[in-house]
């Protein structure tokens, strides 16, 4: 063999102290042996237990990344349920009337200002917040006779409502003002009292459009109240110098709205509108409505037909154009003796999800959960479209549900 150095490419099969070794393809220099016998030294030269040792190595790598992996995802996974968004429950009832026949059934019971609450308490203390219509003033004075049409609750039928749950009323309506401006301070000092949050009247305008400002879990809700100007006298409407409620108007209601979406995560407004008795809502409900939502208003929830009218999903969020009579006396027509409560499911974007169910008060003012009868009759009147409803996945009583599109972040 020539004794100068030789290289190039190769690749060899050596048998070294009886074992054998894998030479791999690469670049080297042999010196000649003074018998012609290549060197030992060499490069690229691995043995079989270092391969396998380098193969379980990579497998040991490749195991710890994925288990890696994994526990970055449960990571993240419970990042996100510690970061998910809260949520809360809202319960929307109508009218609340304790006058009337009712104080007088009250009267009849001995006196016991829970019993028009007593078939649907607990319904009504289940939710995070609960909030109705009180279509009527709360001062003392005369005993209102059956068929009148002024109102008048006494101070102590309050504790009954506290003790139902209602956390928060709308006094936007034609009976607050009843009892005049004294009557109507009262109201507004007797339940702040008792603790019950309060929106659509004061003792000025500036008072009476100013939200009421509420907790629901740990979202912060904002309410809103109006009444329209065609269903009150001009004299109770609130003003700069006088007090009354809030006069519906949709240029004041989409600046109260926005005003409001700077102190709460959620805005409702509720809405005193439409013909008594009749079942469809009118052209002046669905502006105000649309405006509202327009504006940012999480949902609009409406009275004063006192009969259910149908609901409406207006840019994916809901409205409610009358849920009826809650608690009444108006039992000449099983219309007037239906109700509509709505279970609103909510978190800090919006309403999720809104869930029905129908009541029927048939006694001069104890509701309590409709029948299957009722159940559909006041179903039928909703016009929701076909399909859209589900069944609610907790609860008593019967009761389906609409699920809401998912809404984007911000405004």
């Amino acid at each position: 063999m020539d004794s100068r150095f030789t290289g190039g490419k190769i690749a060899l099969v050596l048998a070294l102290a009886g074992a054998a070794c894998i030479v791999t393809a690469g670049y080297f220099m042999l010196p000649a042996g003074p018998h012609g016998a290549a060197a030992s030294t060499m490069t690229g030269v691995k043995t079989l237990s270092e391969s396998a040792m380098d193969s379980e190595g990579k497998r040991a790598e490749e195991r710890q990344a994925a288990a890696d992996a994994q526990r970055l995802a449960k990571e993240r996974e419970a990042a996100q349920v510690a970061e998910k968004e809260p949520e809360a429950l809202i319960l929307a009832v109508g009218d609340i009337m304790l006058s009337r026949s009712v104080a007088a059934a009250i009267k009849e019971n001995k006196g016991d200002v829970r019993w028009p609450f007593a078939q649907l308490r607990d319904m009504l203390r289940a939710p995070d917040l609960t909030f109705a219509n009180l279509e009527t003033p709360v001062t003392p004075g005369r005993v209102i006779k059956p068929g009148e049409m002024t109102f008048r609750t006494d101070p102590a039928a309050l504790e009954g409502l506290s003790d139902a749950g209602v956390d928060v009323v709308s006094l936007a309506n034609n009976h607050t003002p009843n009892f005049g401006s004294k009557g109507l301070i009262d109201t507004l000092a007797r339940l702040d009292a008792a603790g019950i949050a309060h929106a659509g009247a004061g003792a000025d305008i500036d008072a009476a459009l100013t939200p009421a400002i509420t907790k629901a879990g740990k979202l912060t809700v904002a309410w809103l109240a109006f009444n329209d100007a065609d269903v009150v006298p001009p004299s109770y409407g609130a003003a700069k110098d006088h007090p009354g409620t809030a006069i519906m108007d949709v240029a004041r209601v989409t600046a109260a709205v926005r005003d409001a979406r700077t102190h709460a995560n959620l805005v409702f407004v509720s809405m005193h509108s439409g013909h008594e008795y009749t079942t469809e809502a009118d052209d002046h409900q669905k502006e105000f409505a649309h405006a509202a939502i327009d504006a940012g208003a999480a949902a609009v929830i409406g009275h004063h037909p006192h009969v259910v009218q149908p609901v409406e999903i207006y840019q994916g969020k809901p409205i409610l154009y009358s849920l009826g009579n809650f608690i009444f006396d108006q039992t000449f027509s099983s219309d007037t003796m239906d109700g509509l409560t709505a279970l609103l499911h909510v978190n800090a974007k919006g309403v999720t999800r809104v869930e029905f169910i129908p009541v029927h008060d048939p006694v001069h003012g104890q509701p309590t959960l409709a029948n299957d009868a009722e159940y559909a009759r006041v179903m039928k009147r909703l016009h929701l479209p076909a399909g859209t409803l589900t069944p609610a996945t907790a609860g008593t009583g019967l009761r389906q549900g609409i699920d809401l599109p998912a809404l984007p972040d911000g405004p």
